[in-house]
């Protein structure tokens, strides 16, 4: 076996270890991005990047190690805002290790953003045609809250805390947000049921047509107490792009994406799966970042949504 070919099956090898991660797109130059926290849980497993009186944020990249693995492209960061009660820290052992957010206290507001904790992989190597792959577990007694996924393009040449993916900030939920392809928001309630919304473009110019979030009436996919594996599979090329998930190839528009929560796809409506792009980003540039943020948990008391996140990679086609 040749060095290149050594190679590819090692590349091949670690995305397989994704159990849920199936979904291969179609090329012969696709690739894998693969980020897991096994080598800083061993580093900072029994501490805490917590909440404090002033902003809190550590940024990882190649040569550079904070509170999160550095990744092999672009960077991996944790961001806090001030007085929110927030914390990450590391759980598990060996090759099940999980970074574990504490959400914030904050409510969002029409004119104020809520202070969020946020996790967040951005300006990695990547493409148009891209997908991610994350495992999502959410705990059971959480009686509010709000867990927001952004995934979008972050410019290679964005200075730090300038966009959505890079600051501390939540991302808007009325307004427009530049460089973003999609998100999908979850809102806890009491129950064990989670509502899920995705969010729509723009309409028009006028303030009431600016992009949203619409709530899927379909039955959830997701449930507290849970873990979701959660599939992304997003096109913002000008042409179709087909996926093969379990032998069977499906195929994805251009400006939309599908996505799947524990092996499902989702629908939009049904029979449809296609869901638009939010348009807040360029045609054919890099869906090169994701974030998870949480905000606005105060019952049964402060920073009692607890959230998992684990087994993070993204496939693409270079």
């Amino acid at each position: 076996m040749n060095k290149k070919t050594f190679t590819t099956f090692l590349i091949l090898v670690a995305f397989a270890t994704v159990g849920f991660a199936q979904g291969k797109w179609n090329g012969e130059s696709s690739r894998a991005f693969i980020y897991n926290f096994k080598e800083s849980a061993s580093i900072n497993k029994k501490s805490k990047f917590k909440s404090a009186s002033t902003l809190m944020q550590s940024v990882s990249s190649t040569g550079k190690e904070g509170f999160l693995p550095q990744p092999s492209s672009g960077f991996a960061k944790v961001s806090i805002e001030p007085n929110t009660g927030a914390w990450f820290g590391y759980l598990g052992k060996e090759d099940n290790i999980k970074l574990r957010a504490i959400a914030s206290s904050s409510n969002p507001t029409q004119t104020t953003l809520g202070a969020v904790s946020k996790f967040s992989l951005y300006g990695i190597e990547s493409s148009a045609v891209s997908s991610f792959f994350f495992t999502l577990d959410i705990n059971a007694f959480a009686k509010d809250g709000m867990i927001v996924i952004p995934f979008g393009n972050s410019p290679a040449n964005a200075a730090d805390n300038s966009n959505t993916f890079n600051d501390a900030k939540q991302m808007s939920i009325w307004w427009d947000n530049p460089n973003l392809f999609g998100a999908i928001k979850l809102d806890i309630y009491d129950g064990f049921s989670i509502a899920y919304n995705y969010r729509k473009q723009r309409m028009g110019k006028a303030d009431n047509e600016a992009p949203q979030f619409v709530e899927l009436k379909a039955p959830t996919p997701f449930i507290k107490g849970k873990s979701h594996n959660v599939e992304l599979y997003c096109n913002n090329s000008t042409i179709n792009q087909a996926y093969v998930r379990d032998d069977k190839a499906y195929n994805v528009e251009p400006q939309t994406y599908n996505w799947w929560v524990n092996g499902q796809r989702v629908e939009i409506e049904k029979g449809n799966y296609s869901f638009p792009s939010s348009n807040e980003t360029e045609v054919d540039s890099s869906i090169n970042s994701i974030s998870i943020n949480t905000s606005g948990n105060s019952n049964p008391s402060p920073n009692s949504l607890e959230i998992d996140i684990s087994n993070v990679s993204s496939h693409y086609i270079k």
